[in-house]
């Protein structure tokens, strides 16, 4: 954590600068910022957005990412990645992210955009990777760029924050006694969308228990980003 400042990562901070970003999506926000937070407290956190495409959820992660100054990686489509070499992927990405700063990489951020497209063996070891204290060696990553002092060195996936997606409409998936709660007040109601809402998306049930923050955006009926990223 000697990159970023610690104090970014108390809830107040985010959802504050969530709040300055983004015009409603209150519940999202609430969410997001809680999950973050809870995260770099050391305690699990595992986060969901569901939404319809466009609504904004790549935007909130990417404002968070800068704002926090750890590295992102999108995982945009997952059809070409195995199992047996996701978690390499990923590391490689961060370190790249990262100009190769190990301790900056291993507090990313990583969003697996349309999990529930992924195929059951990658979800089922996405479960690993965010519930085991999974490593790899840094000699195996980093081959002639790591330093003598890095050799025995392993990076951890503890740490790194894994944020999955889902494109839908949520208005169409769940209860409509909670619609008008998620787009217009800023009291933010519990367990709407549960785990299994999820299996219901093609979340395989493994994977659907593992996320403990789930966060609905609505559709998005005009401009909700009031800063533009390239301002943050």
């Amino acid at each position: 954590m000697a990159h970023v400042l610690i104090e970014r990562f108390e809830y107040a901070t985010l959802k504050n600068h969530l709040e300055n970003s983004f015009e409603q999506q209150y519940w999202a926000k609430d969410t997001v910022a809680k999950a973050i937070s809870s995260k770099f407290k050391n305690e699990i956190s595992n986060l969901i957005l569901i939404g319809p495409k466009g609504c904004g959820k790549k935007e909130m992660i990417e404002t968070i990412s800068k704002f926090l100054h750890v590295p992102l990686v999108v995982i945009q489509d997952a059809h070409q990645l195995r199992s047996q070499s996701f978690d390499k992927y990923i590391s490689m990405k961060l370190l790249e992210n990262s100009s190769y700063d190990v301790e900056k990489a291993a507090s990313g951020i990583v969003m697996l955009s349309n999990v529930n497209h992924f195929n059951v063996d990658l979800q089922r070891f996405l479960v690993k990777l965010m519930s085991e204290k999974m490593s790899l060696k840094l000699r195996d990553l980093l081959n002639e760029r790591c330093t003598a002092e890095l050799y025995d060195e392993k990076f951890e996936f503890q740490n790194i924050m894994f944020i999955a997606t889902i494109d839908c409409d949520i208005e169409g998936k769940i209860s409509r006694r909670y619609i008008n709660d998620i787009i217009d007040t800023r009291y933010c109601r519990e367990n709407v969308v549960t785990s299994a809402d999820l299996v219901k998306m093609n979340v395989c049930q493994e994977l659907s228990e593992v996320f403990n923050f789930i966060a609905p955006f609505h559709a998005r009926y005009h401009q909700l980003l009031k800063t533009p990223l390239c301002q943050i």
